[in-house]
């Protein structure tokens, strides 16, 4: 999506984007058009709407969500309003009436908007001479499996966070507390994004999938800071290596590598993006999914359907 000019804008008031399981439902009390034009910013020029791309002007705070509606078969982009932070632009060229915009809508991610898979800076990830932080391994270092074997670390991405209105728009983050996942494992805290994968009972368990609201929660908006940066390991392969002590995923090309920030560094190294195939293990989304003795375990058996609340997606 290059640089690209409107002529209206639709806001809509009061919104709430919800998670359903099946996909993503826009509410809101009310619609009107704006009527002042301007400008879409691919601030990456990455011809795709992504996190950090801005309507009008620089430093207005304008940006893009991360979610798209439909209406009368074209797609539209939602960005953040910054005067009032309940409401949204929606930009577009030529005839559209805001009464075409109703609430409980559909809403979609976008799938140009990575959403990172990723430990906190924090995090211990084992090593043949004992723990790590990940935000201090590089390329070249070692790494245990959780078969005991080493490999070695291609490629150490990470991603920054940058919050809008209390939000993360490339997800959310989820806190596992020591002990939570049995075992004693994690044998300390361990925060990684709703869409990494820990390895429970032969299972990738997405993060998302074990929130119980008490030992596995999600980041409340009054933790969460204004920046936060994110970190995740590639080996040659898939691997369940050890973070915190617990099993879990190395990284796996499921969003794309593009979403990093220092995608410049890889592709000065290899030259191009490479693909990983995903380990034979079953991929688990939804608590609603895990067998129920899994559940039980993890205090799941009473817990309300959790989702990423937040992960907003755009393409105009």
């Amino acid at each position: 999506m290059a640089d690209a000019t409107f002529s209206n804008t639709i806001i809509i008031s009061d919104y709430v984007l919800t998670d359903t399981g099946s996909g993503y439902t826009l509410t809101f009390s009310g619609a009107y058009e704006y009527g002042s034009g301007g400008t879409v910013y691919d601030a990456d020029d990455s011809d795709t709407a992504s996190t950090g791309d801005y309507i009008f002007y620089p430093d207005a705070g304008n940006e893009y969500l991360g979610y798209t509606v439909e209406i009368d078969g074209e797609t539209y982009a939602l960005y953040s309003y910054t005067h009032t932070p309940t409401s949204i632009f929606i930009p577009h060229a030529g005839e559209l009436d805001p009464a075409d915009f109703v609430s409980g809508m559909a809403a979609a991610e976008n799938s140009d908007v990575a959403v990172a898979n990723c430990f906190a800076g924090d995090t211990l990830i084992a090593t043949p001479s004992g723990e790590v932080r990940i935000d201090t391994l590089a390329a070249g270092d070692r790494v245990l499996t959780a078969d005991g074997r080493d490999e070695e670390v291609l490629w150490v991405g990470k991603q920054t966070f940058r919050m809008i209105h209390g939000l993360y728009p490339q997800g959310d983050l989820v806190k596992i507390s020591a002990g939570a996942l049995g075992n004693g494992l994690p044998h300390r805290e361990l925060t990684v994004t709703a869409e990494h994968a820990m390895v429970l009972d032969g299972m990738l368990v997405n993060a998302a999938a074990l929130v119980n609201g008490k030992t596995i929660r999600l980041e409340l908006a009054e933790q969460r800071n204004a920046e936060v940066t994110v970190y995740h390991v590639e080996t040659a392969r898939h691997e369940v290596l050890l973070a915190n002590g617990a099993a879990t995923e190395s990284f796996v090309e499921a969003s794309g590598r593009a979403a990093y920030d220092n995608h410049a560094e890889y592709l000065a190294r290899f030259g191009e993006d490479r693909a990983i195939a995903e380990m034979s293990m079953p991929r688990v989304a939804s608590a609603r999914l895990l067998p129920a003795a899994l559940r039980a375990r993890l205090g799941l058996k009473d817990a309300a359907p959790v989702g990423q609340a937040w992960d907003v997606a755009v393409a105009v």
